[in-house]
């Protein structure tokens, strides 16, 4: 549930740099609480892994905006449960807010994330210094303009990212597709011009 900063007190944590909630697995129910993170200000953080069980992406930005933290790694989401309030928007302005990020990590179970491979590709200024990235999803969430996304902004990106992870899950007993040629050869080339690339794909017991 989202919080009005201006109608809640916040705890400001000088000296912490890491910050990881518990985030659950397959058929676990549980909630990790994250939406302490309302109530925090934490101007120090360099690590935050943000399951998002019980807190939005606007609050996450109300909670930038307030911590203006020199954030190094984000790790957002999960991929056994539905993000809940996911926004494109919202998320580019989280990231608009944190430009010394290096390690970018999203979890989704079925949302479409060609939006933030969009971003990525068309805007520069869009955290200019990250080096990492990996994406987490369901099969069900590939797509061919998804591949075709990823492959522009990485391909916009070359000369700044360096290593690159695309983690598909899938249901057991059902294949994997793979990507087109033309998709698998731009990895390809990627990975011989230097850039780690991982595809990875794991079968959901």
């Amino acid at each position: 549930m989202s919080n009005s900063d201006s109608n809640t007190a916040h705890m400001i944590l000088p000296t912490l740099r890491y910050l990881a909630f518990r985030r659950p697995e397959e058929n676990d129910y549980t909630d990790s609480d994250d939406d302490i993170l309302n109530y925090l200000s934490l101007p120090a953080l360099e690590t935050l892994d943000l399951p998002m069980t019980d807190i939005s992406l606007e609050d996450a930005v109300h909670f930038l905006k307030r911590s203006s933290p020199p954030l190094q790694k984000l790790v957002l989401g999960g991929i056994f449960y539905d993000v809940w309030d996911f926004d494109f928007i919202r998320l580019d302005e989280c990231l608009h807010l944190v430009p010394t990020l290096r390690h970018l990590e999203l979890c989704v179970r079925d949302i479409d994330t060609t939006p933030m491979f969009a971003s990525l590709a068309e805007s520069p200024s869009l955290v200019p210094h990250l080096r990492r990235l990996k994406l987490q999803c369901h099969q069900q969430a590939v797509s061919e303009p998804l591949w075709s996304a990823v492959v522009r902004a990485l391909s916009i990106r070359r000369d700044q990212i360096t290593c690159f992870t695309f983690m598909r899950l899938h249901d057991a007993g059902l294949a994997s597709p793979e990507p087109d040629a033309h998709i698998r050869e731009a990895f390809r080339q990627f990975a011989a011009d230097g850039m780690e690339i991982h595809l990875e794909s794991e079968e959901r017991i």
